[in-house]
């Protein structure tokens, strides 16, 4: 398609009579949102009323936030910080941020909500900083901080800032050309305005999702996403998408050798095209007139670039007023073409130039961030594992310990047992030693009583026997 390279910022072109619906339900929805994010935080009414301004009206949240400047100087630190945020988000909405006087401001304000600040907050300033970083071409450090914003939102929360973050991480890596991750975000970015059923959003989702598929050289994808956006468009009924949904389509077909086709749908788009965005609407036009080899139409658009087109369509068309000449034989006029073509290719190098280096840049350090995720996801898978080691290193040997103690318990009342019944056995032993010892002395003492008692008979006998000698004698 023809804009390769979609801009990072949010604000889609709709019509004067739905802007208007769509900002009295946008204010009073903000206002409803805005009163209950700021239960338990007292904040100045002003500050409430512009934040709701922001999304509907971003030029007078831009005035009432300059208007009360002098009054906020002296209003808490939370109502300063807040009206700081207010002024990045009015800007950006209003397409007048100038981000690198903005990188000062957001760092201080992302340090602030990150420690003591309204937390509720958190996923927006995240937001704003990606934002800033996007537009300053550090699409790592803003990748960095869509995601931290994506995280920061609880399940659920805030769906409209959520589709926001996936839209703006999938314009960053279009730019760096990974085409497969900014599909993956621009599909989630659509199922989030789906949940929400926020039709404008849905339309330029499947938009985004089908110039991804053209990048990748998947047309038919392409024009089946187109297609949903163009039925969605149509009942919508808004002019203005509809030739948005129209002009891509006619740029598909002119990128697939469809020239009628193109034209068809390039003409129905062109009037209302052209009053945002001219030099792209010539430059289609142009393009296709030359497939259908229509020199005069050709030629009237390419004279219509040269007075309102930009260096890339000036670029083409000199290219091809060159070759009209040369055919016709006009060759002045090929030669001042030729010229000029040279001069607005020199142009488009330089911005090329300066392109491709920011997108190696991007790429590379996109490259080391993720080098760098992927070394400090192993460091902490390799912690993890050490902790899970540790723990259960130190389970099991608090159970060993455990084990131990009741073992040593176990074995020492044994112990003890055994000592009771040696000490048992032992007195018993002794007890019947000192029994036995007291009988042997009683028989002893018996033995002796009876050889004492002998001894006097056998005195008594002999005597006896003396006097029976005597007496026989």
């Amino acid at each position: 398609m023809q804009t390769k390279h979609p801009r990072l910022n949010d604000m889609k072109t709709i019509s004067t009579a739905t802007t208007h619906i769509r900002a009295i339900y946008l204010l009073l929805i903000s206002g409803i949102i805005t009163i209950c994010a700021c239960i338990g935080h007292k904040y100045p009414q002003q500050l409430i009323v512009a934040d709701s301004l922001c999304n509907v009206n971003p030029d007078s949240a831009i005035s009432l936030l300059r208007n009360i400047a002098k009054y906020i100087e002296t209003s808490p630190e939370d109502a300063r910080m807040y009206y700081r945020l207010l002024c990045i988000q009015a800007k950006d909405k209003a397409e007048r941020m100038k981000a690198k006087e903005e990188k000062e401001n957001i760092t201080e304000l992302v340090d602030y909500y990150e420690h003591r600040g309204d937390r509720n907050l958190l996923p927006t300033i995240y937001y704003y900083a990606g934002r800033i970083y996007a537009e300053t071409q550090n699409a790592p450090q803003a990748l960095d901080y869509f995601q931290k914003a994506n995280d920061a939102l609880k399940q659920g929360e805030d769906t409209d800032l959520r589709s926001r973050i996936y839209s703006q991480m999938g314009y960053l890596f279009h730019y760096q050309e990974v085409y497969d991750e900014a599909l993956k975000m621009f599909t989630a970015a659509y199922q989030c305005n789906k949940a929400t059923n926020d039709t404008i959003a849905m339309i330029y989702d499947l938009r985004d999702i089908s110039t991804e598929y053209e990048s990748k050289d998947n047309h038919d994808k392409a024009f089946e996403y187109l297609k949903k956006a163009y039925c969605m468009a149509k009942q919508y009924n808004d002019k203005y998408m509809i030739a948005n949904i129209e002009h891509y389509t006619a740029s598909l077909y002119r990128i697939t050798n469809k020239p009628d086709s193109a034209m068809m749908y390039a003409k129905q788009s062109f009037k209302i095209i052209l009053l945002s965005d001219s030099s792209s609407a010539y430059s289609l036009m142009a393009d296709i007139y030359k497939q259908k080899g229509n020199k005069d139409s050709l030629l009237y658009y390419c004279k219509q670039i040269e007075h309102i087109g930009n260096v890339y369509a000036k670029k083409i068309a000199y290219t091809n007023l060159t070759e009209t000449y040369l055919d016709s034989k006009e060759y002045n006029k090929a030669k001042h073409s030729f010229k000029m073509y040279k001069i607005y290719s020199d142009s488009v190098k330089a911005i090329k130039r300066t392109d491709i280096i920011a997108r190696m840049n991007a790429q590379y350090n996109y490259q080391i961030k993720e080098k760098e995720n992927i070394l400090l996801k192993e460091r902490n898978k390799r912690n993890r594992i050490a902790i899970i080691l540790s723990s259960t290193i130190a389970v099991m040997l608090l159970t060993i310990l455990v084990i131990y103690i009741k073992y040593s318990i176990k074995k020492r009342d044994e112990q003890l047992l055994r000592y009771k019944l040696y000490k048992q056995i032992l007195n018993e032993r002794i007890q019947k030693s000192e029994e036995h010892i007291h009988t042997n002395n009683l028989t002893i003492t018996n033995l002796e009583n009876r050889l004492n008692n002998l001894g006097k008979q056998k005195n008594e006998l002999e005597k006896e026997l003396e006097r029976e000698k005597e007496r026989l004698r």
